[in-house]
């Protein structure tokens, strides 16, 4: 029984480093699409959101920018960096993502939005390339800890 919990724990622990880059992957790919609906549709910030969590294929993203979109459309909030920490805080921080992660999405709320389209494309594209920079990181560490988790997972139940 200590060998299957302990065996189990391993690859519960390599299966959430292999989630942490999806989510990872698929947060910087929507803010990709965010910096194209500013740059080419000219789409509003909370539209833009409402868009993407429309189109989004996992739960976590949907409901993330629905949250996020729906209170700047809404005027439930004080500001967009306000609504966009708390979706963060309420919708984010629970999907495998450490606090680095979360503190790096969280760039997005500084972002100009009812100002100039260009300083929120750059705010997007630094993001984007911080995101990049985690995802490459993570995805070299990956199968060497990977291994070592569920290897470890095992002998430990041995022993």
């Amino acid at each position: 029984m200590i060998v299957i919990g302990t065996t189990y724990y391993g690859f519960f622990l390599s299966f959430k480093q292999k989630s942490r880059i999806r989510r990872l992957k698929a947060f910087r790919q929507t803010i990709e699409l965010l910096s194209g609906q500013i740059r080419y549709a000219y789409t509003s910030i909370p539209e833009a959101f409402l868009h993407i969590a429309d189109k989004s294929g996992y739960s976590y993203i949907h409901d993330f920018y629905g949250y996020v979109g729906n209170m700047l459309m809404n005027k439930e909030c004080v500001d967009f960096t306000d609504a966009w920490n708390q979706g963060i805080h309420k919708y984010v921080q629970d999907v495998f993502l450490t606090e680095s992660d979360c503190e790096i999405l969280k760039n997005v709320g500084t972002m100009p939005v009812y100002l100039d389209g260009d300083m929120q494309i750059k705010v997007l594209e630094e993001t984007s390339r911080e995101l990049e920079h985690l995802i490459t990181e993570g995805e070299s560490k990956l199968k060497e800890k990977c291994k070592i988790y569920q290897c470890t997972g095992f002998i430990a139940g041995i022993f």
